[in-house]
C-alpha cells in the first residue's frame, strides 16, 4: 500500500491532529452540504459561514 486517505471534520482538531502527526498531506476541504443548498440558504439568509461544516481530507503515504 503507498497511501491511505483520512477524512475529518474540520471541528474535529485530534483527528486532524493525528493525520498531521502521520505526516498527512491536506488534499482537499470540502463542505459537507451540497454548494446549491449553501447558495440558497446564503440567498434566504439562513445560512451563515459558520454553520457551513467542512471535511478536510488527508493523503498519509509510507514513512521510510
Amino acid at each position: 500500500m503507498e497511501h491511505f486517505i483520512w477524512k475529518a471534520n474540520e471541528a474535529n482538531a485530534v483527528s486532524r491532529h493525528i493525520a498531521e502527526k502521520m505526516d498527512g498531506e491536506l488534499i482537499s476541504e470540502e463542505p459537507m452540504m451540497e454548494q446549491w443548498l449553501i447558495d440558497y440558504g446564503r440567498e434566504l439568509g439562513a445560512l451563515k459561514e459558520e454553520d457551513i461544516s467542512y471535511i478536510c481530507t488527508y493523503r498519509i503515504g509510507k514513512t521510510n
